[in-house]
């Protein structure tokens, strides 16, 4: 939101507005000044508790309604925000930050169709507002209006060709849609984006950045991972394409994925050296590099060597389970007696970060909407983890004619665990989680619930997807309805138990 005004000075201006308000008890200015010093030190709730007080003394004050919205929006208020944004905008209905403002917490509520009219109503006002315009592309691309979001995009940098808002967006769409030399191009913004200021430290550093022209035979590449850990399972893979242009590749990764992505040396053809590769936590230094590269720079940088438009994955399986893990839970499963399939139906919620919360709402499914799914002829287990998953299951165990959803949590630590028994499954039925990622990795069979929303790594259509082939996807046709998803999993799951059990019993 654009509301807020000049930052407040250090500690000894907050020391003087409290005594200016001890002074002036009822001045509601010095009240809005403090609440604005709080919240440009990122201390948020006392900031909405100064424009709080503000308000009890001035209750159309406009500022004061439009950063306390602001500072509800980024605690996840969102439906408090909301009122107070109408307030401010009932004193100032043509005021196109407020209106644009409106329309950003309606997304975070989920109501794209009233934010994308918001956006419009904005630009009818001040036709070259940039960010309601990536505001409007956004929300148009959350509704699946996908070339509409395009032209608004290109009508931002139109305007301005330095965004680099527009730039990412416009990246994914691109990508989406398989136009893959302009989208890995464009994606390359993310690296510049404000909001990602504090994600790639090593940037800063001297160490050269691998751009795919440099030789690398015979160099020590630092491949640094990146955003989240479905990301880094997915394209972890591409340190093996550079281990063969002959460099020596030093990947650094979570902590939780540490034992799993390292064996990936069991891919490395056998001609190449183990040596030349390592697996190093995120937080470790290098001791000697001659490059480095973010780890989703590796496709752009790969097509600009091999001079190439398009990027190709390497194949899978590229990531394995650990034998030793393998026989320890093959004794905890006990016999097979049908199909084996696990499930993770949530992809977690994270408190800290509300922005996430309405894509987290859309992707995640109630294990009750998969209640069908009890009549069949399975072994079901759970790999699902965090503190709800237990209340979910109990629920979903709640039959008399129903053997249960056997959780298997206790016994996952990282992921080389989650590795060892999916391996041990059938099948892995899955929300767009790092499961998905690393179900598809292991070359295991995956069937991914895809939400109604853009992802550009899953296209717009198909059930299939380059890269993982032993996955299957299932989409939402319509936004926030998994009932059709669901019957079609029970209808595909119906016909693989039947044969599987005539198998069995043969």
């Amino acid at each position: 939101m654009n509301e807020l005004k000049v930052a407040a000075g250090g500690e000894d201006e907050m020391d003087e507005f409290t005594r200016t308000w001890l002074e002036k008890p009822g001045d509601e200015r010095v009240l809005f000044e403090m609440g604005l010093a709080h919240q440009l030190r990122a201390n948020l709730p006392q900031s909405v508790l100064c424009y709080e007080m503000a308000l009890c003394i001035a209750p159309t004050m406009g500022e004061a309604l439009a950063n306390q919205a602001a500072a509800l929006k980024e605690l996840g208020y969102f439906e408090l925000a909301l009122q107070r944004l109408h307030l401010a905008n009932q004193n100032r209905p043509q005021d196109p930050v407020l209106i644009n403002n409106l329309g950003a917490v309606l997304v975070c509520l989920g109501r794209q169709q009233e934010a994308l009219d918001c956006y419009s109503k904005a630009l009818a006002i001040s036709p070259s507002y940039e960010e309601a315009l990536i505001n409007k592309g956004f929300a148009q691309s959350e509704l699946m209006h996908i070339e509409a979001a395009i032209e608004t995009y290109r009508e931002v940098l139109a305007l301005n060709p330095s965004s680099l808002q527009a730039q990412f967006n416009l990246s994914l769409l691109m990508l989406l849609l398989g136009h893959q030399e302009q989208g890995w191009t464009l994606y390359e913004s993310r690296l510049r984006l404000p909001k990602n200021a504090n994600s790639y430290p090593w940037l800063s550093s001297e160490l050269a950045i691998w751009s795919g022209l440099e030789s690398i035979k015979d160099r020590v590449l630092w491949v640094h991972a990146e955003q989240g850990l479905g990301d880094t399972l997915q394209f972890c893979r591409e340190a093996l394409s550079l281990i063969e242009l002959g460099a020596e590749v030093v990947l650094s990764v979570p902590q939780a994925l540490l034992k799993v992505v390292r064996t990936m040396a069991q891919a490395l053809p056998e001609f190449l050296e183990c040596g030349r590769f390592s697996v190093i936590c995120e937080d470790s230094l290098v001791g000697h590099a001659d490059y480095q590269i973010a780890l989703m720079s590796v496709p752009l940088a790969l097509m600009r060597h091999r001079k190439v438009t398009s990027f190709i994955p390497r194949g899978v399986p590229y990531l394995f389970s650990e034998e030793v893990k393998r026989r320890e839970f093959e004794r905890v499963l006990g016999p097979k007696t049908a199909l084996r399939v696990a499930l993770v139906w949530s992809g977690g919620h994270r408190a800290e970060l509300p922005s996430s919360w309405a894509l987290n709402d859309r992707r995640n499914i109630s294990l009750n909407a998969l209640g069908e799914l009890r009549a069949l002829n399975v072994e079901w287990f759970s790999l699902q983890m965090g503190s709800n998953a237990q209340s979910e299951l109990a629920t979903f165990n709640d039959h008399a004619s129903f053997l249960g959803v056997r959780d298997l949590s206790p016994w996952i630590e990282d992921f080389s665990d989650t590795a060892a028994l999916a391996s041990l499954m059938d099948l892995v039925i899955t929300v767009d989680t790092s499961v998905a990622h690393l179900v598809g990795a292991l070359g295991k069979p995956v069937w991914i619930l895809h939400r109604f929303d853009v992802c550009w790594r899953w296209s717009t259509e198909g059930s299939s997807t380059l890269w993982y082939p032993s996955a299957k996807l299932f989409r939402q046709s319509v936004a926030g309805d998994w009932s059709l998803v669901a019957q079609e999993v029970y209808e595909a799951l119906e016909k693989w138990s039947s044969h599987e059990a005539c198998t069995l019993t043969a």
